[in-house]
């Protein structure tokens, strides 16, 4: 039993609270930290696909096509062509403003945000929604994004117990030589998680192959639940470990 004369700070239950306490800050701050570099990600991207103007030519010309596609057979044709392809510019510009190109690229770029952050992002051309056969981008991202979530916090929980555990180890071997390799080996972690992920895919997938390189499940898929469950840790060993 804990004498009444200990400290607090030693008491189990007060050290397991500020376990807990700094466990649950710091995935606030992680998960504060990467909505906040994915949104100003996002803004930098809409600012740098604009230089140049190229990206708001190819809006307004896909806007043309669709417009001169679907006025075949209309009337308008079988007069003058200079009146028709004045109606097609003059359909043009009323789509223009209704887009907001007419706009100045600043304001738009908020609504470019908007789009961005609620995934309004229209049509793929070069996807399909696996299940449903959508091309809907919202739906193509939103098939993906419950195992992107599910590798994250998988990977931070990770990252969160085994450096708290490396830190005990070391906080104690101050100066030692495994103290020296792990600040001589930090420079690497400089390096990309793709990076990392490119080269455990070439040792354990193509060279050993002992895990598999792409997916989340096998195909077929496993039969019962533990079996599919197994199988899913399995092809979440690489990412995980490349990022962590």
């Amino acid at each position: 039993m804990r004498r009444k004369d200990s400290p607090r700070w030693c008491s189990p239950r007060s050290d397991g609270g500020r376990f807990v306490k700094g466990f649950l800050r710091y995935v606030l701050i992680r998960a504060v930290a990467v909505a906040f570099t994915v949104a100003v990600g996002i803004y930098v991207a809409i600012w740098v696909s604009s230089i140049g103007g190229y990206h708001e030519e190819y809006q307004k010309a896909g806007v043309r096509a669709s417009i001169i596609e679907g006025s075949f057979g209309h009337p308008m044709w079988r007069g003058s062509p200079e009146e028709a392809w004045a109606t097609i510019d003059e359909w043009c510009e009323a789509a223009y403003a209704a887009l907001d190109m007419d706009k100045p690229f600043l304001i738009r770029s908020f609504r470019y945000f908007r789009d961005a952050v609620t995934l309004d992002l229209g049509e793929s051309k070069a996807m399909v929604h696996r299940i449903s056969g959508s091309t809907s981008v919202k739906r193509i991202i939103l098939e993906a994004l419950p195992m992107t979530v599910l590798l994250f916090v998988t990977a931070n929980l990770v990252t969160y117990f085994l450096s708290l555990a490396i830190a005990l180890v070391l906080s104690r071997r101050y100066g030692s030589i495994l103290d020296r390799l792990v600040t001589l080996a930090i420079p690497l972690l400089s390096a990309p998680s793709w990076l990392h992920g490119t080269i455990l895919v070439l040792i354990f997938a193509l060279v050993l192959g002992i895990l598999p390189r792409s997916g989340m499940i096998d195909i077929p898929l496993p039969q019962g639940k533990l079996s599919y469950l197994l199988n899913m840790l399995k092809h979440m060993v690489l990412p995980v470990a490349a990022w962590v």
